[in-house]
């Protein structure tokens, strides 16, 4: 695989699947931090025999990185929340339509997390070892991969949500047409005394988004809620550029309580015991329908707005 460093300091590969290699094995939401937060990843490996877990799928979730990596299994011991890697989206979902019979084989333990490690009757040779792995927020955190020769695109939408990491800077924004707006490290608060002032860009949702930048590389086997994963090189908000200053931080009672003032359905009466534990967590329902969805495997083309 050909890599290479393009002008923003980006890190370009020749090949998707050899770059997606690299990328981290899952991305994970931590249910003790809650939404907003995220698990702190480098934890001591243990080893463990897998577990086979058998049951019903009722839904599949989406993580804050905009991937399905997690499901619900009606079990005769009741329902289990179990989660997988990004890469593993795609075939769980094919394979094991809501509805269907699902076999998985995990480890971890109710209490904590159960992680897939394997699909089918048979189990996985040998001895998984199951470790913390990389949250979902520090994996829409890290370096994009961009495909060398990307050429790139604008896009313009009106702003539904965003993501934020555990120290504040809004690291993405999401669009009501299908687009993930990665926002570069040059776009974030880096002055925090100028915090209300003009020079701060201000988000408010339906914010009109102009976002212009390269499309990061597609990720193997992954299912998405995004039809297409920008990294900015420009940010305009409601007809205004974003500049050095960047857009505000958020402070960890704002990332709390972000779902109530954003009228993001995050939680709510809508939705039963399990649905409202895994929003806790930082995971929705995946809806296949929204606008924009794409599955891993399908092409980059544009869901929506302006495209130059």
């Amino acid at each position: 695989m050909r890599c290479k460093r393009i002008s923003l300091g980006r890190l370009a590969c020749g090949m998707a699947v050899g770059a997606l290699t690299l990328a981290p094995m899952a991305a994970q939401a931590d249910h003790h931090e809650g939404a907003g937060g995220g698990m702190q990843g480098g934890g001591m490996a243990m080893s463990a025999a897998p577990t086979q877990v058998s049951g019903t799928v009722l839904r599949y979730y989406v993580d804050r990185s905009g991937f399905v990596t997690a499901m619900d299994l009606q079990t005769g011991e009741g329902v289990r929340f179990v989660r997988f890697a990004p890469g593993m989206g795609q075939r769980l979902y094919t394979t094991y339509p809501v509805g269907q019979q699902a076999s998985v084989w995990v480890v971890g333990n109710q209490a904590s997390r159960w992680d897939v490690v394997g699909v089918g009757s048979t189990a996985p040779q040998g001895t998984m070892m199951h470790s913390s792995m990389v949250s979902d927020i520090d994996l829409l955190d890290a370096e994009p991969l961009i495909m060398i020769g990307q050429q790139m695109v604008t896009r313009t939408g009106r702003l539904k949500n965003i993501a934020v990491n555990r120290q504040g800077e809004v690291i993405g924004l999401m669009l009501d047409n299908g687009v993930l707006a990665r926002v570069s490290r040059e776009f974030r608060h880096h002055a925090p005394g100028h915090a209300g002032t003009e020079r701060v860009t201000p988000l408010f949702r339906n914010s009109i988004v102009e976002v212009t930048g390269y499309p990061e590389a597609p990720r193997y086997g992954a299912l998405s809620t995004f039809g297409e994963r920008i990294v900015a090189t420009a940010l305009v908000v409601n007809a205004r550029a974003v500049g050095a200053i960047g857009i505000p931080m958020m402070t960890r009672e704002e990332q709390r309580t972000l779902g109530d003032r954003w009228g993001v359905d995050i939680g709510g009466t809508s939705m039963n015991a399990d649905e409202m534990r895994a929003s806790q967590m930082g995971y929705r329902v995946y809806s296949p329908g929204a606008p924009g969805a794409m599955g891993g495997n399908s092409s980059m083309s544009a869901p929506g707005g302006t495209s130059r």
